[in-house]
């Protein structure tokens, strides 16, 4: 279909169709400060080729017309998702072809550059979708004063919240205003993003407040502990399957990407994804569909990827663990959480901010607690300090709170001692003494074979999450085969 018929009688066309206009509307549109284009659309790729634009390009994204022209698609030069593709195929008709959206372009220099697409959508005789003509206006000092204003209310919202917490974290020192000055700008972003950080700095709690406060908020956050996905099992979780894909399978099950569709995925230690699903989730993260398992229709979801880690990706990278292509797609920024160690001054908060939840205060707690809380090293963050304050308060014993990372903060490690063998205080410590690894890997195996091998039972008698149960679990050799 010629997308010029309609802009001048046939009597005025020169002979031939022609995807060019004439010479008049190609020295009108070489002076317009927009862009108009035309593109063709291939169903079986679900590919937008572009195979006219004007001049204006030029000025607007930095290509000249003939290094896109029948060169590049849509997905070529979008950096947000292009889910809004699906939108003409799902809602426009040929009797309601307009359409008007919004997206991020990458600029021949590599830099984002925000446009708006006014146009029609173009149909064959049979009323099957077969290109696009349109407009590209260039809206980036628009989008810059809307984000302004969504950043300033921002601040306001937070500044009527306690000053020293924002979501669910909770800091007034300096490491901890940069958190919140970095998380306030990420929830204003598009763009994926890494959480940097040890374990139990809560890391997927500063995932959850930049959900919370992003344009996201009305869409699901969809939490995924990648460590404790077996390797067989990433596909369905992550695509979900439909009824009879595989015995046991009664039923059609979403996946957790169906789930996420206008909300955020949280991949926590997203380093244990396998190489293989890497793969299908960077074609998912470019724009591309899904297949669950037994499926063959392509399922499509837009949600923004928040992944966190407390590993150097670099290195999986280097070690072939990941892809370095994932590696670049899932990590266009990030948020380190600095460890407890580099804040002791939220001590204090921390602490209020857990016995609050219990209608208690530091005057119910001895001062000796508190200066020992203070001078600990805490290897395992905020989630040991949180642990230390419930064993203190199930237990009123202030000498074994910081059970099990004694031993991690121990300046020397003592001899060990053989089971049954008495000690100094003729008394057989509970669990053999060496290193901090050895220790809690031994105290991990006995837990466990004293419930019977429940993990979820583990956590609760540990005082741990389950992903934390899960990751040890793994890290140990721990589980059954």
């Amino acid at each position: 279909m010629n997308i010029w018929n309609s802009l001048w009688p046939a009597s005025d066309r020169p002979g031939g169709l022609s995807t060019r206009p004439p010479g008049f509307f190609q020295w009108l549109l070489h002076f317009l400060p927009a862009a108009v284009y035309h593109s063709s659309y291939d169903p079986d790729q679900e590919r937008w080729t572009i195979r006219y634009v004007s001049r204006g390009v030029e000025a607007l994204l930095g290509y000249k017309p003939e290094e896109m022209e029948n060169r590049l698609s849509f997905k070529d030069l979008t950096i947000s998702n292009l889910q809004h593709y699906r939108f003409f195929q799902e809602e426009l008709t040929p009797e309601r072809p307009h359409f008007r959206l919004t997206f991020e372009f990458r600029t021949a220099s590599g830099l984002g550059k925000w446009v708006s697409d006014e146009g029609l959508l173009l149909f064959d005789d049979n009323r099957r979708i077969c290109g696009s003509m349109g407009v590209f206006v260039d809206i980036s000092d628009h989008k810059a004063q809307e984000l302004s204003i969504k950043e300033e209310n921002l601040r306001l919202k937070t500044a009527l919240r306690p000053p020293a917490s924002l979501g669910g974290l909770v800091g007034r020192s300096p490491p901890m205003r940069k958190v919140f000055s970095r998380l306030l700008k990420l929830a204003l972003s598009t763009a994926h993003l890494v959480v940097l950080g040890e374990s139990g700095t809560g890391k997927e709690l500063a995932a959850r407040a930049i959900h919370d406060l992003s344009n996201r908020s009305s869409g699901a956050f969809v939490s995924v502990n990648c460590s404790s996905i077996s390797e067989t099992l990433f596909e369905s979780e992550l695509f979900g399957y439909l009824k009879g894909a595989f015995t046991g399978a009664m039923r059609d099950r979403q996946g957790h990407l169906d789930t996420a569709h206008q909300g955020t995925l949280f991949l926590d230690e997203v380093g244990d994804i396998p190489l293989n699903m890497q793969t299908k989730l960077l074609r998912v993260l470019d724009g591309y569909g899904y297949l669950p398992v037994g499926g063959r229709a392509e399922r499509y979801s837009d949600f923004r990827l928040i992944s966190a880690t407390n590993h150097n990706l670099e290195q999986l990278v280097h070690k072939g663990l990941m892809r370095k292509d994932f590696y670049y797609r899932i990590n266009a920024v990030h948020l380190n959480l600095p460890p407890l160690r580099e804040r002791r001054e939220d001590i204090p908060l921390l602490v209020d901010h857990f016995l609050n939840r219990q209608r208690l205060s530091r005057n119910d707690l001895p001062t000796e607690f508190l200066e020992r809380l203070c001078a600990h090293s805490w290897p395992g963050n905020v989630r040991e300090l949180q642990n230390a304050l419930s064993r203190y308060l199930a237990f009123q014993d202030t000498e074994n709170i910081f059970e099990p990372f004694a031993a991690a903060d121990s300046p020397a490690v003592p001899p060990a001692i053989t089971p049954g063998e008495a000690g100094p205080d003729e008394k057989s410590p509970p669990f053999p003494v060496g290193s901090y690894d050895d220790f809690e890997r031994e105290r991990l195996l006995r837990t466990l074979m004293s419930i019977n091998w429940r993990p979820e039972a583990a956590a609760v008698r540990l005082g741990l999450s389950r992903s934390t149960i899960y990751r040890k679990m793994k890290k140990y050799g721990l589980l059954k085969r």
